[in-house]
Protein backbone atom coordinates (compact mmCIF):
# COMPACT_ATOMS: atom_id res chain seq x y z
CA UNK A 1 0.00 0.00 0.00
CA UNK A 2 1.45 3.54 -1.18
CA UNK A 3 1.86 5.89 2.05
CA UNK A 4 1.31 9.34 1.61
CA UNK A 5 3.27 12.14 2.89
CA UNK A 6 1.49 15.09 4.41
CA UNK A 7 2.49 17.44 1.21
CA UNK A 8 1.20 15.01 -1.29
CA UNK A 9 -1.98 14.35 1.24
CA UNK A 10 -2.73 18.14 1.16
CA UNK A 11 -2.21 18.47 -2.79
CA UNK A 12 -4.64 15.73 -3.62
CA UNK A 13 -7.05 16.89 -1.48
CA UNK A 14 -6.84 20.27 -3.08
CA UNK A 15 -7.08 19.14 -6.16
CA UNK A 16 -10.13 17.36 -5.58
CA UNK A 17 -12.09 20.74 -4.10
CA UNK A 18 -11.25 21.55 -7.28
CA UNK A 19 -11.80 19.12 -9.47
CA UNK A 20 -15.55 18.84 -8.12
CA UNK A 21 -16.42 21.84 -9.56
CA UNK A 22 -15.89 20.57 -12.91
CA UNK A 23 -16.35 17.68 -13.60
CA UNK A 24 -19.14 15.95 -14.75
CA UNK A 25 -18.53 12.37 -14.51
CA UNK A 26 -20.65 12.41 -11.31
CA UNK A 27 -24.19 13.83 -11.27
CA UNK A 28 -24.09 14.15 -7.24
CA UNK A 29 -21.61 13.80 -4.07
CA UNK A 30 -23.81 10.49 -3.14
CA UNK A 31 -23.33 8.99 -6.33
CA UNK A 32 -19.08 10.07 -6.25
CA UNK A 33 -19.05 8.40 -2.46
CA UNK A 34 -20.85 5.37 -3.42
CA UNK A 35 -17.66 4.67 -6.02
CA UNK A 36 -15.69 5.63 -3.10
CA UNK A 37 -17.16 2.81 -1.02
CA UNK A 38 -17.62 5.85 1.33
CA UNK A 39 -20.43 7.59 3.45
CA UNK A 40 -21.44 11.26 1.89
CA UNK A 41 -20.97 12.79 5.09
CA UNK A 42 -17.32 11.37 5.03
CA UNK A 43 -16.66 12.50 1.60
CA UNK A 44 -17.62 15.87 2.68
CA UNK A 45 -15.73 15.92 5.49
CA UNK A 46 -12.58 14.76 3.89
CA UNK A 47 -13.37 18.05 1.22
CA UNK A 48 -13.50 20.31 3.79
CA UNK A 49 -10.74 19.20 5.57
CA UNK A 50 -12.40 17.85 9.03
CA UNK A 51 -11.63 14.33 8.18
CA UNK A 52 -8.60 12.40 7.55
CA UNK A 53 -8.78 10.45 4.08
CA UNK A 54 -7.25 7.16 4.20
CA UNK A 55 -4.25 5.74 2.41
CA UNK A 56 -6.74 3.73 0.45
CA UNK A 57 -9.09 6.60 -0.18
CA UNK A 58 -6.14 8.82 -1.12
CA UNK A 59 -5.36 6.47 -4.00
CA UNK A 60 -9.23 6.20 -5.64
CA UNK A 61 -8.74 10.06 -5.40
CA UNK A 62 -5.94 10.02 -7.82
CA UNK A 63 -7.68 7.39 -9.91
CA UNK A 64 -10.96 9.47 -10.45
CA UNK A 65 -9.10 12.50 -10.49
CA UNK A 66 -6.53 11.84 -12.87
CA UNK A 67 -4.11 13.36 -10.58
CA UNK A 68 -1.07 12.16 -12.02
CA UNK A 69 -1.59 13.42 -15.11
CA UNK A 70 -2.16 16.68 -13.50
CA UNK A 71 0.98 17.29 -11.46
CA UNK A 72 2.70 15.82 -14.41
CA UNK A 73 1.81 18.76 -16.46
CA UNK A 74 0.22 16.93 -18.88
CA UNK A 75 -2.88 18.92 -19.93
CA UNK A 76 -6.18 17.22 -19.18
CA UNK A 77 -8.61 16.46 -22.31
CA UNK A 78 -11.17 18.92 -20.68
CA UNK A 79 -12.77 20.09 -24.17
CA UNK A 80 -13.14 16.31 -25.38
CA UNK A 81 -15.88 15.02 -25.68
CA UNK A 82 -16.57 12.47 -22.94
CA UNK A 83 -19.95 11.06 -22.83
CA UNK A 84 -19.09 7.43 -24.38
CA UNK A 85 -17.46 7.09 -21.22
CA UNK A 86 -19.80 8.30 -18.92
CA UNK A 87 -22.43 6.25 -20.73
CA UNK A 88 -20.09 3.16 -20.24
CA UNK A 89 -19.61 4.36 -16.45
CA UNK A 90 -23.19 4.68 -15.78
CA UNK A 91 -23.47 1.15 -17.49
CA UNK A 92 -20.94 -0.56 -15.77
CA UNK A 93 -22.21 0.53 -12.10
CA UNK A 94 -25.97 0.31 -13.02
CA UNK A 95 -25.04 -3.51 -13.45
CA UNK A 96 -22.33 -3.93 -10.52
CA UNK A 97 -25.46 -2.52 -8.59
CA UNK A 98 -27.56 -5.49 -10.19
CA UNK A 99 -25.16 -8.40 -9.72
CA UNK A 100 -24.53 -10.94 -6.43
CA UNK A 101 -21.43 -12.76 -7.47
CA UNK A 102 -18.69 -10.34 -6.62
CA UNK A 103 -19.04 -7.77 -3.92
CA UNK A 104 -15.79 -5.39 -4.69
CA UNK A 105 -14.98 -3.91 -7.87
CA UNK A 106 -11.16 -5.34 -6.70
CA UNK A 107 -12.73 -9.04 -6.92
CA UNK A 108 -14.20 -8.41 -10.34
CA UNK A 109 -10.89 -6.82 -11.73
CA UNK A 110 -9.08 -10.38 -10.23
CA UNK A 111 -11.54 -12.60 -12.16
CA UNK A 112 -11.22 -11.00 -15.39
CA UNK A 113 -7.31 -10.09 -15.56
CA UNK A 114 -7.68 -6.75 -15.98
CA UNK A 115 -5.78 -4.38 -12.81
CA UNK A 116 -7.85 -2.98 -10.12
CA UNK A 117 -6.62 1.04 -11.08
CA UNK A 118 -7.87 0.14 -14.87
CA UNK A 119 -11.09 -1.30 -13.78
CA UNK A 120 -11.41 1.53 -11.19
CA UNK A 121 -10.99 4.27 -14.10
CA UNK A 122 -13.94 2.17 -16.53
CA UNK A 123 -16.35 2.64 -13.46
CA UNK A 124 -16.05 6.25 -13.03
CA UNK A 125 -15.43 7.37 -16.98
CA UNK A 126 -12.06 8.58 -17.40
CA UNK A 127 -10.88 5.69 -19.68
CA UNK A 128 -12.70 3.09 -22.27
CA UNK A 129 -11.59 -0.40 -22.22
CA UNK A 130 -9.06 -1.94 -25.13
CA UNK A 131 -10.02 -4.02 -27.93
CA UNK A 132 -9.08 -7.58 -25.22
CA UNK A 133 -10.23 -5.87 -21.65
CA UNK A 134 -14.09 -4.61 -23.83
CA UNK A 135 -14.14 -8.39 -24.80
CA UNK A 136 -13.71 -9.85 -21.46
CA UNK A 137 -15.95 -7.09 -19.59
CA UNK A 138 -18.61 -7.52 -22.39
CA UNK A 139 -18.46 -11.21 -21.84
CA UNK A 140 -19.11 -10.45 -18.33
CA UNK A 141 -21.76 -7.73 -18.69
CA UNK A 142 -23.21 -8.44 -21.70
CA UNK A 143 -23.54 -4.32 -21.53
CA UNK A 144 -24.14 -2.94 -25.38
CA UNK A 145 -21.28 -0.29 -24.99
CA UNK A 146 -18.71 -3.02 -25.03
CA UNK A 147 -19.81 -4.84 -27.91
CA UNK A 148 -17.95 -5.47 -31.06
CA UNK A 149 -18.54 -2.65 -33.69
CA UNK A 150 -20.12 -4.84 -36.53
CA UNK A 151 -19.79 -2.70 -39.21
CA UNK A 152 -16.24 -1.93 -38.84
CA UNK A 153 -15.49 -5.92 -38.55
CA UNK A 154 -17.50 -5.93 -41.83
CA UNK A 155 -20.55 -7.31 -40.72
CA UNK A 156 -24.11 -6.04 -41.32
CA UNK A 157 -26.38 -5.31 -38.52
CA UNK A 158 -29.29 -7.22 -38.21
CA UNK A 159 -32.17 -5.15 -39.71
CA UNK A 160 -34.26 -3.55 -37.05
CA UNK A 161 -37.90 -4.96 -38.02
CA UNK A 162 -41.53 -3.65 -36.38
CA UNK A 163 -42.57 -6.63 -34.59
CA UNK A 164 -45.69 -6.88 -32.41
CA UNK A 165 -45.38 -5.89 -29.16
CA UNK A 166 -43.13 -2.74 -30.45
CA UNK A 167 -39.82 -4.67 -30.06
CA UNK A 168 -37.25 -4.98 -33.07
CA UNK A 169 -35.42 -8.54 -34.19
CA UNK A 170 -32.38 -7.05 -32.70
CA UNK A 171 -34.90 -5.47 -29.44
CA UNK A 172 -35.91 -9.70 -28.90
CA UNK A 173 -32.02 -10.70 -29.32
CA UNK A 174 -31.27 -7.67 -26.18
CA UNK A 175 -34.43 -9.15 -24.47
CA UNK A 176 -32.88 -13.33 -24.33
CA UNK A 177 -29.50 -12.06 -23.62
CA UNK A 178 -30.89 -9.98 -20.67
CA UNK A 179 -32.84 -13.21 -19.99
CA UNK A 180 -30.41 -15.20 -19.63
CA UNK A 181 -27.90 -13.19 -17.99
CA UNK A 182 -30.54 -13.00 -15.10
CA UNK A 183 -30.98 -16.72 -14.95
CA UNK A 184 -27.31 -17.64 -14.95
CA UNK A 185 -27.16 -14.94 -11.68
CA UNK A 186 -29.75 -16.68 -10.63
CA UNK A 187 -28.35 -20.10 -10.69
CA UNK A 188 -25.04 -19.20 -9.42
CA UNK A 189 -26.60 -17.38 -6.37
CA UNK A 190 -28.55 -20.63 -5.87
CA UNK A 191 -25.29 -22.89 -6.15
CA UNK A 192 -23.43 -20.09 -3.75
CA UNK A 193 -26.56 -20.67 -0.92
CA UNK A 194 -26.63 -24.44 -1.34
CA UNK A 195 -22.56 -24.96 -0.77
CA UNK A 196 -23.02 -22.35 2.46
CA UNK A 197 -26.66 -24.12 3.56
CA UNK A 198 -24.49 -27.76 3.43
CA UNK A 199 -21.16 -26.09 5.42
CA UNK A 200 -23.98 -24.13 7.83
CA UNK A 201 -25.56 -28.09 8.47
CA UNK A 202 -21.88 -29.32 9.16
CA UNK A 203 -20.99 -26.85 11.58
CA UNK A 204 -23.94 -27.48 13.82
CA UNK A 205 -24.07 -31.50 13.22
CA UNK A 206 -22.78 -31.31 16.92
CA UNK A 207 -25.62 -33.06 18.96
CA UNK A 208 -28.06 -32.15 21.84
CA UNK A 209 -25.10 -30.16 23.47
CA UNK A 210 -26.37 -26.61 23.46
CA UNK A 211 -23.26 -25.03 24.80
CA UNK A 212 -21.71 -26.62 21.74
CA UNK A 213 -24.69 -25.19 19.63
CA UNK A 214 -24.26 -21.88 20.80
CA UNK A 215 -19.91 -22.54 20.03
CA UNK A 216 -20.78 -23.55 16.59
CA UNK A 217 -23.30 -20.30 15.91
CA UNK A 218 -20.72 -17.95 17.62
CA UNK A 219 -17.77 -18.92 15.23
CA UNK A 220 -20.06 -19.15 12.13
CA UNK A 221 -21.20 -15.47 12.82
CA UNK A 222 -17.50 -14.75 13.59
CA UNK A 223 -16.52 -15.81 10.65
CA UNK A 224 -19.15 -13.76 8.77
CA UNK A 225 -18.58 -10.54 10.26
CA UNK A 226 -14.82 -10.86 9.26
CA UNK A 227 -15.93 -11.40 5.30
CA UNK A 228 -18.13 -8.67 5.77
CA UNK A 229 -15.10 -6.04 6.69
CA UNK A 230 -15.27 -6.29 2.73
CA UNK A 231 -18.15 -4.71 2.57
CA UNK A 232 -19.57 -1.36 0.92
CA UNK A 233 -21.53 1.53 1.80
CA UNK A 234 -24.92 0.00 0.37
CA UNK A 235 -24.16 -3.33 1.77
CA UNK A 236 -23.78 -2.20 5.43
CA UNK A 237 -26.43 -0.16 5.44
CA UNK A 238 -29.03 -2.86 4.46
CA UNK A 239 -27.89 -4.66 7.26
CA UNK A 240 -28.41 -1.73 9.66
CA UNK A 241 -31.51 -2.12 8.49
CA UNK A 242 -32.63 -5.54 9.04
CA UNK A 243 -31.09 -5.91 12.16
CA UNK A 244 -32.93 -4.23 15.52
CA UNK A 245 -30.05 -1.67 17.06
CA UNK A 246 -31.70 -3.36 20.78
CA UNK A 247 -31.57 -7.10 19.39
CA UNK A 248 -27.88 -6.35 18.97
CA UNK A 249 -27.66 -4.43 22.27
CA UNK A 250 -29.30 -7.40 23.74
CA UNK A 251 -26.65 -9.81 22.57
CA UNK A 252 -23.82 -7.94 23.46
CA UNK A 253 -24.67 -7.82 26.78
CA UNK A 254 -25.71 -11.28 27.01
CA UNK A 255 -21.78 -11.91 25.94
CA UNK A 256 -20.18 -9.85 28.30
CA UNK A 257 -22.56 -10.84 31.53
CA UNK A 258 -21.55 -14.58 30.07
CA UNK A 259 -17.92 -13.92 31.59
CA UNK A 260 -19.41 -13.58 35.59
CA UNK A 261 -21.70 -16.48 36.74
CA UNK A 262 -22.79 -13.35 39.29
CA UNK A 263 -23.51 -10.94 36.26
CA UNK A 264 -24.50 -13.44 34.31
CA UNK A 265 -27.22 -14.75 36.88
CA UNK A 266 -28.65 -11.21 37.59
CA UNK A 267 -28.90 -10.52 34.18
CA UNK A 268 -31.15 -13.42 33.32
CA UNK A 269 -33.39 -12.42 36.25
CA UNK A 270 -33.62 -9.01 35.72
CA UNK A 271 -33.74 -8.70 31.86
CA UNK A 272 -36.93 -10.31 30.49
CA UNK A 273 -35.95 -9.27 26.39
CA UNK A 274 -38.13 -10.25 23.06
CA UNK A 275 -36.54 -9.88 20.58
CA UNK A 276 -37.49 -7.35 17.58
CA UNK A 277 -35.91 -8.78 14.45
CA UNK A 278 -38.19 -12.19 14.72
Amino acid sequence: MVRYSQGKRDKITSYLKNWIEGQTVFKSRTEMAKYLQISSSHLNGVIAGRKRASDTLLRKIEVMTEFDRASSGEPLPISRDVRPYLDLAQELRKWFSSQTRWKTQKELAEHLGISYDMIKKYFVGTRFPTQKNRAKLYGTTGIRLLEEDRDAAGKQRVAKLSMEGGYSVEGHFEKIAEGARIIQQGVESLERHISESKEHFKRFDVGGDSGSRVTATFYALARELLAFRESDVRERGELRRRISPKDVGYVVSFLKALYDEDKFSDFIFFTKYELEGE
